[in-house]
């Protein structure tokens, strides 16, 4: 996975973003998110080695854009995928929804071997910025950035995996009782709102370290088993309570806030640009003999989406289900 400063704002200039409705806001996601999209899928595939040809299934996530005919067709034609490819949509699920993504591909792999299950996580979130009262507004607008990444997932058996690939060993999902007013995503006059309640952080704090044990413990993994941290970086205050929450060291959070301070909180795609990091990270290793050319044994990611809901991943490095992304903002 790549990533690359580009698309910063969708609509032309701030002030036409002030200045238009929900329609119009909708219309420009469908005319900026279709290429921006289409580009990055076939630059992941190239650097895989792969062709559309090889792909089954086509997951597309997005919270900042509806549009019909839906980007999943489009893009089916767009990047020259088979008419039969199964398509998938995860909508409205905010930052979580790229784990939940990741599921869904993954899934699929299991299920076909040697076939690809494609992620595209397009978002546009510069599209609904306006002139907001509140200081929720203004810390929304600061925080959120424009990005897209794509992750080409495939199941491979201990034989035919790919050397350097790190394997989904577990993907799921928590509902946190009582959380409802942590992340609240609704429709208006400017498009989509999303409201982050002051407790967030501290639902964040008190909830992920179980969550992240027992998905550790169901492995026979400890804590200090994982070589990388993939936190969502939600902004400087989810960041933080997750580390002190798991007892991490800045260090160890270093791939979280290099995302965050260069592409800003791009929603469902952070994470996967944070992941991309630890992709990178594990190939040097295993290029320059570092962990005894092994690389990276274990990487857990994490984000939040609505409800409040964590979603967490755990890969490893053995052959399983293979998640090779690639990202652009």
């Amino acid at each position: 996975m790549q990533g690359s400063k580009g698309l910063d704002y969708a609509l032309e200039t701030a002030v036409a973003v002030l200045r238009v409705n929900t329609d119009r806001r909708f219309q420009r996601f469908a005319e900026c998110a279709l290429p921006l999209a289409t580009g990055v899928a076939k630059r992941a595939l190239r650097e895989v080695g792969v062709g559309p040809a090889d792909v089954g299934r086509i997951v597309v996530v997005t919270s900042t854009g509806v549009c019909g005919p839906g980007l999943d067709g489009e893009l089916v034609k767009s990047i020259g995928l088979n008419h039969s490819v199964e398509r998938e949509v995860v909508s409205f699920q905010g930052c979580g929804a790229g784990i939940n993504g990741l599921r869904l591909a993954s899934q699929y792999a299991v299920t076909h071997p040697g076939r690809l299950a494609l992620l595209v996580s397009v978002e546009l979130p510069s599209l609904h910025m306006h002139k907001g009262d509140t200081v929720n507004d203004a810390i929304l607008h600061a925080i959120f950035g424009d990005g897209c990444a794509v992750a080409v997932v495939a199941g491979r058996t201990a034989r035919n995996a790919e050397p350097g690939s790190l394997a989904v060993l577990d993907n799921r999902s928590w509902l946190v009782d009582g959380t409802e007013d942590g992340i609240k995503m609704t429709f208006g006059d400017n498009g989509v709102s999303c409201t982050l309640s002051k407790r967030l952080p501290d639902y964040v704090k008190t909830n992920v370290a179980d969550f992240v044990e027992e998905m550790l413990g169901a492995h026979g993994v400890d804590k200090g088993d994982v070589d990388f941290w993939a936190l969502h970086p939600g902004g400087h205050r989810i960041v933080e309570e997750t580390r002190k929450s798991l007892n991490l060291s800045l260090e160890e959070t270093e791939g979280c806030w290099e995302v965050l301070r260069d592409y800003g909180n791009m929603v469902s795609a952070t994470v996967l640009f944070v992941l991309e990091r630890a992709l990178g990270q594990h190939k040097r290793l295993r290029e320059n003999g570092g962990g005894d050319g092994r690389g990276l044994q274990h990487v857990v990611a994490l984000s939040f989406s609505p409800g409040v809901t964590v979603e967490g991943l755990l890969l490893k490095a053995m052959p399983s289900v293979v998640a090779q992304p690639n990202g652009q903002r």
